[in-house]
Parts: C-alpha cells; structure tokens; sequence
C-alpha cells in the first residue's frame, strides 16, 4: 500500500504512530477529519486497507520520514517499489566529498579544499559538518541560509560583491546513474530541504552515507524548478530516452538510475541573494577554480551517462571548461 507523488517522486506508505497502530478519517467529520483527535484507528495495514476500500483518507507518511499526511486520492494497494528502501545508495555508489571541511571557531570559516573520491566512505570532515547540522534549530537552520556562518565554507570579494559558499549535503554520487542533470549551484530552497531532510535522517539513525544519498535526492531542483524541469525532460523525449513513463520518477522509484549536480557544488550566494549566472564564473577564478575542481572529476565519473546542462549553463559547460581545461565534457545538449 503506497502512493507516489506525482510532482517530487516522492513514496508515502502507511503512517505508523506512535502506538504501532495506523489512522484513517471518516469524511463524515468534514474539516475536523484533518485533527489527530479524531482519528480512527487501524490496527493493522489489512484493516487500514478496508477503510481505503470505503473510500476513506488515511493517513501517510514520506517513507523514512514522520511527515504525516491525511491522502484521499492515488493510493495503490500494493506493496511500495523496493528500489526506494535506500533512495541512490546502489552497491556501485560512491561519495564524493569535499576533503576537509573542518569545525571552525566562530571567527573563522570553513576552508576550500578540492573534492576527492572516497568509495563507500564519509570524511570525518563531512561527518563533523554532519554533526552541526543535527545540533542546529529550525531557527539556526534559517539563520545560516540567510547569512552563513557555522556552515561557510568560503567567502570572496568580488567588485564589491561578497560571494559565500556554504555547505550543504550535496555531496553523494550515483556512480551507476543513465542520467546526469547539471544545474548551476543549488539555492535556498534547495539548502534548506538538503538541511532539513538531513536532519530528519540523523535523528532516524542512518548512516552518513545513507544521510547523503537521502538529502541529495530529496533536496536537487526541489520546487517549481523540479516540476518545470520534469516537464521540458518530458517534452523532449528524455522520458522516453530512459524507457520511463514520466522523468519524474527520477526523484522516486528510478532514483538509482540518476544523479543531480550542479556546477557549483554547494550553495552559492551573492550579497546573499541565490547565484545566478551573474558575476559570470568563467570570469571569476574564485567561482571557476571551484567548478572546475568539483565539476570536472565528478562528471568523468560518467563515460557513458547523457549529461543534461540546464538552459544557461551550456556556453558554461561546453565552452569555458571545455576551452580552457581541453576538458571533452560530454554530448552537450540542453533543455
């Protein structure tokens, strides 16, 4: 018994409470059907599943998470696809992560140190960054995507521009993917789900790696730019390409066969606005020593991958790394 979301991929399965039982909502109580207090209770899937054959809401939960959520609709009586148990950890994988990202003091900052491969490992640096982030708050999260400090990994001045860069778990890689999409670095709001979405994992007691993995898939191109990304993939065949009903289930039950990056790894800010092309890196060593360090090891890592730049990332990719590092980056195409 399971739904997929059809925007993020997402597998919900039945919620377990707190007492082992499960809930469903008689839509006779209306608005207060949504109240816990009035839940019925089910003590056993075959049950739950007799209240969704009435045509009952039950309740839902993000697999692996305690995301509670009371669903009416597109719920498949069958057991959820098992690929999903430990989204992108495949015995292939492998993490890449940045060397040394030490704990800083608080005047200092996180130092920038080029990534290196490290098969079925986690730096003890990325464990300790790892650490930070469980013993933050929702309010401390919010504070370090607005201003960076605990996670700064560096900072630079640029024609009076201050640019940050600030660690975020971005940094598990589906060695096995078909599939590479690129964008240019990751924003707000893909910080603070990559934060809030490791958080929830450490507390579950996963593994560092499987912390990574979860985040990474949770948190690429979430929002809008995931639901618009999926429909220019689908419009132009890529679907199709990967034998695939929707390229949405490149964020679910096909995750193992994709892997998300960005130009710029971690989340990069301007004046502590998202980073958006402008200063233009190619131009800017402090960005470009970066891209190319992290971009052009990790994207080598697929010979035989389609590579998908983002619109705008193109001239990037196919022209400035490949031009100055003679770096034969891929079959360049972009949507």
């Amino acid at each position: 018994m399971h739904r997929i979301n059809p925007e993020t991929g997402e597998v919900l399965v039945p919620h377990v409470f707190d007492d082992g039982t499960y809930g469903a909502a008689d839509p006779k109580l209306g608005k207060r059907r949504h109240h816990i207090a009035n839940r019925v209770v089910a003590e056993s899937i075959e049950e739950l599943k007799e209240y969704l054959r009435k045509g009952w809401p039950v309740w839902m939960s993000i697999r692996g998470t305690k995301d509670r959520r009371l669903i009416s609709k597109g719920i498949i009586d069958a057991d959820p696809p098992q690929s999903e148990s430990a989204p992108c950890v495949a015995p292939q994988a492998e993490i890449i992560a940045a060397q040394s990202i030490p704990r800083v003091p608080a005047q200092g900052h996180m130092q920038f140190v080029p990534i290196v491969r490290s098969a079925g490992a986690v730096t003890r640096e990325v464990t300790e960054c790892l650490q930070i982030i469980a013993s933050m708050s929702e309010a401390e999260v919010s504070a370090e995507i607005d201003d960076p400090r605990r996670l700064l990994m560096a900072t630079h001045v640029h024609k009076s521009k201050r640019l940050d860069i600030a660690y975020a778990p971005f940094d598990h890689v589906n060695i096995g993917a078909d599939i590479v999409i690129v964008g240019i670095t990751p924003g707000k709001q893909q910080m603070r789900a990559a934060l809030e979405d490791a958080y929830t994992s450490i507390k579950l007691g996963l593994s560092d790696a499987e912390v990574l993995a979860r985040a990474k898939v949770h948190a690429s191109f979430a929002g809008t730019m995931r639901t618009n990304l999926v429909k220019l993939m689908d419009a132009v065949g890529l679907n199709v390409l990967l034998g695939i009903a929707s390229t949405v289930s490149l964020w679910g039950v096909d995750s193992r066969r994709a892997h998300f990056t960005s130009a710029l790894r971690y989340p990069t800010f301007v004046d502590g606005q998202n980073y958006s092309r402008s200063p233009d890196m190619n131009g800017v060593p402090f960005l470009f020593d970066r891209s190319r360090n992290w971009l052009k090891e990790e994207l080598s890592l697929f010979p035989d991958a389609v590579i998908v730049p983002m619109a705008g990332l193109f001239n990037a990719l196919c022209f400035g790394l490949t031009e100055r590092d003679d770096f034969s980056l891929f079959r360049c195409g972009s949507v």
